[in-house]
């Protein structure tokens, strides 16, 4: 089995490198981004959301109602994309292949990957070494 490991930033978020197609991107990992449907993995800045869309990355679209920390209601753009999770210090594929949706997020917010995108690495498991600040991933 294979390991990748990302560190905490200096300002204590821990990110992890993904690709969508060809685009790699490093997101931010928020353990606060879930779905009771099991399908939303993502909320993608608005400016990384419409480079995906015009590379024609998304697989199907569907208008989402979501609620931020405040409770407050929303309801934004969403579309199924295909991601792999990248090796950090080779950025090559590692894992499996993953589908699930990403929703449009606000301009300037950075994106982040919630949980559900992990529920989907089937075989994987996911180790957080609080003491050391690693967020590290085990996978076939």
């Amino acid at each position: 089995m294979g390991r990748a490991c990302w560190s905490a930033s200096p300002d204590g978020w821990y990110a992890i490198d993904i690709a969508f197609g060809p685009i790699s991107v490093a997101l931010r990992i928020d353990t606060g981004i879930v779905d009771w449907r099991h399908r939303t993995g993502f909320d993608l800045d608005a400016d990384l959301w419409d480079r995906l869309l015009n590379a024609g990355l998304f697989k199907e679209f569907e208008r989402r109602s979501s609620r931020d920390a405040s409770g407050r209601k929303q309801t934004s753009d969403s579309g199924r994309i295909a991601v792999r999770l990248l090796d950090p210090s080779t950025l090559l594929p590692i894992g499996p292949p993953v589908d699930v949706f990403a929703l449009r997020g606000a301009r300037s917010v950075p994106s982040r990957v919630g949980v559900v995108f992990f529920h989907h690495l089937v075989g994987c498991s996911v180790n957080w070494d609080l003491d050391a600040r690693l967020w590290c991933i085990n996978y076939p």
